[in-house]
């Protein structure tokens, strides 16, 4: 049985783990620390932790690993995961594989045993327990119950033969869904259908696009098939250049009547094509050759009747992966999903609800939307913003964008101001080093301002800890020393 009382740290610093179990251990909890995850594994079957706070930085193992065994153990403790580098990819990744939360160095304490309270007051008002996913879901999403996606299919129905195809909607509406649809019923669908994405993990969207070095080009990939350009806007200034000499051959043997040797694209984008065009991001000629033949997806708020249908499948992708025996929604629950405007769409939805999947009894699969907070709306975000912001960019008294180093001496003054004047911490904030942080202070004329009494009672704390650490340590020596002696 789980002690709920009992946090067990695994974590290589070994300051973070002597803070945080004083930290701890002042608020009432009972707490075990070790650097190595092998002595954390071993110790969730002796220690039963109810919480477990996990160094996701670790190398050998993968912090991301200790994570998934600990979550898929037969204890199943609360994992909280602190990282100094809290990147988005690798915080979604942690909470998809079952972690509770992801805090960032220097860990707010007080945050942390909020969380501890609030996790615990759930387990006993005896709510379900939270569905753990280990990959990705896969999930058909093209749904055609709304009259507003029976028109989109219906445009890709109508125009899946034409060479040149245009994709437009907010993102996350779709657009890649539509792609497909329109290749699976098209003249090509038995090839393959490439994506060149928007953020590739090997070079740029042109490289994929064209080739380059050992990236093989999207129009080799996809013979007898099609290409499908997640966002035509990614492509840099050379890359644009090389896809409208591609679209005026594509023209010119369109009007000759030649064969054409390279597969059709379809172009993904997720802003006005005229405000890219505009803002120089697009070739207004690339524009208009997409142009000819669009297609807009909706967004999710304007297609409400299909989201009750989209979290039934969504609900069965769950339970087929983790093999559970059905699957129930409220009407109350779909209703109330109906009503949000969804600013994330699909990927939102998909994440609202998968996370919200809990296991009751029987082995059923049941959507606890209390289990994961709904994101807020856009009118929420604005009211519950902090009133003071700190910087933001403006233009000047010209109408012109500001230069740069206008914006930097801002970050650095912002930097210093809170971090109540501490040069040291202010530099850690902003992840650079102190020669850095003093080197731009004296380039933007900034002056240190007064260091907050808050600053100087911690720094003080700190040295006198060190102090005390090494006294102990200068004992330790000379007690070994005269028992070596003796």
């Amino acid at each position: 049985m789980k002690n709920r009382r009992t946090v067990l740290i695994v974590d290589r610093d070994p300051n973070f783990r002597r803070n945080a179990s004083r930290f701890l251990k002042d608020r009432g909890f009972e707490v075990v620390d070790v650097a190595h995850p092998s002595l954390g594994l071993a110790l969730l079957d002796t220690e039963s932790p109810a919480f477990v706070i996990l160094d996701l930085g670790m190398v050998d193992p993968a912090g991301i690993e200790v994570l998934q065994t600990m979550v898929r153990s037969e204890k199943r403790p609360q994992v909280v995961c602190v990282t100094s580098d809290a990147q988005v990819p690798d915080v979604v990744e942690a909470i998809r594989r079952g972690a509770l939360d992801v805090f960032e160095r220097p860990v707010d304490g007080e945050r942390l045993v909020r969380l501890f309270e609030e996790t615990t007051q759930r387990s006993e008002q005896g709510r379900p327990e939270a569905v753990v996913l280990d990959r990705k879901l896969e999930v058909d999403l093209l749904v055609t119950t709304s009259p507003a996606m029976q028109a989109v299919l219906q445009a890709a129905r109508d125009r899946c033969d034409e060479p040149i195809l245009l994709v437009e909607g907010e993102p996350g509406s779709g657009q890649e869904w539509v792609a497909r649809y329109a290749h699976s019923i098209g003249p090509r669908c038995e090839g393959p259908f490439v994506i060149v994405p928007e953020n590739p993990s090997t070079g740029s969207p042109a490289d994929n696009l064209f080739g380059s070095g050992e990236v093989t080009s999207a129009f080799a990939e996809a013979k007898g098939g099609l290409v499908y350009i997640e966002a035509i806007c990614a492509l840099a200034a050379e890359g644009q250049d090389r896809l409208a000499k591609l679209l005026q051959g594509l023209s010119a043997a369109k009007v000759s009547g030649a064969e054409v040797r390279w597969p059709p694209m379809i172009g993904g984008i997720d802003r006005d094509l005229t405000v890219e065009v505009g803002a120089g991001r697009l070739r207004e000629d690339i524009a208009s050759i997409f142009q000819r033949s669009s297609i807009r997806v909706p967004p999710l708020r304007q297609r409400r009747e299909d989201i009750p249908e989209l979290v039934r499948r969504i609900m069965q992708a769950v339970q087929r992966q983790v093999g559970a025996a059905g699957a129930s929604v409220s009407p109350q629950i779909l209703e109330e999903l109906r009503e949000r405007d969804w600013p994330g769409n699909l990927p939102e939805l998909l994440r609202v609800v998968s996370e919200a999947c809990v296991l009751g009894d029987g082995g059923l699969i049941l959507l606890d939307l209390s289990a994961r907070e709904l994101p807020s709306t856009p009118e929420e975000t604005v009211e519950k913003k902090p009133t003071k912001s700190g910087w933001r960019p403006t233009l000047d008294t010209s109408g012109d964008v500001q230069p740069y180093d206008i914006y930097e001496a801002e970050i650095f003054r912002f930097a210093l101001e809170n971090a109540g004047g501490c040069v040291s911490r202010a530099a850690e904030l902003l992840g650079v080093g102190r020669a850095t942080m003093y080197r731009k202070m004296r380039a933007y004329n900034i002056d240190v301002p007064p260091v907050s009494e808050r600053a100087i009672a911690r720094s003080r704390g700190a040295r006198q800890r060190r102090q005390e650490e090494r006294a102990a340590a200068e004992a330790r020596r000379r007690a070994f020393h005269e028992q070596n002696a003796s």
